[in-house]
C-alpha cells in the first residue's frame, strides 16, 4: 500500500511538473512542443481516476490550458475547443465532490476563458455580418 501511494505521488508531481513545462515551453515560443505536452498529458488525466486534493485541479487546468493555447493558435474549430475543452473544464469544476481551495481560482479561470472565447467568436460573426462584402452578398 506504502509503495501505491508513493508511486501515486510521484506520478501527480511528474504531472504537474509536466504542464509546468509545457507552460514553459509556451512563454519561450516553441507552441508546437507545449501543445503536445498538453494533449498528452489530457490523454493519460482522462483515462484515470484524477483523485483528490490538488491533483484534482491538474485535469481541469490542462484542459483549460489547452483551449486557450489552440484558440490562440487557431488550430482547432472553435466549436471543439468550446466542446471538448473549455465547457468540460467548466463542467469537471462544477460537479458535486469537494474541492480544494485551490479550485476555486482553476473554476473561474475555466469560466472566464470560456466566456472570453464564446465573446470572440461573437464578435468575430457581427463583424462579418456588418462588413460590406456580406452585405454586398445578400444583393447577388
Amino acid at each position: 500500500l506504502k509503495a501505491k501511494v508513493r508511486s501515486e505521488q510521484s506520478m501527480v508531481t511528474l504531472e504537474h511538473i509536466q504542464l509546468e513545462e509545457a507552460k514553459l515551453f509556451w512563454e519561450r515560443a516553441e507552441v508546437d512542443i507545449a501543445k503536445n505536452i498538453l494533449k498528452n498529458l489530457i490523454g493519460r488525466l482522462s483515462k484515470t481516476d484524477y483523485g483528490e486534493g490538488n491533483r484534482q485541479n491538474l485535469y481541469p487546468e490542462t484542459l483549460c490550458n489547452y483551449g486557450n493555447w489552440l484558440a490562440e493558435t487557431r488550430s482547432e474549430t472553435p466549436t471543439v475547443i468550446i466542446k471538448e475543452y473549455l465547457e468540460k473544464t467548466v463542467a469537471l469544476m462544477s460537479e458535486d465532490k469537494p474541492l480544494p481551495p485551490a479550485s476555486d481560482y482553476t473554476a473561474l479561470e475555466g469560466y472566464v476563458s470560456l466566456a472570453r472565447f464564446a465573446d470572440e467568436q461573437y464578435q468575430q460573426i457581427a463583424d462579418h455580418i456588418r462588413s460590406p462584402t456580406f452585405e454586398d452578398k445578400q444583393y447577388l
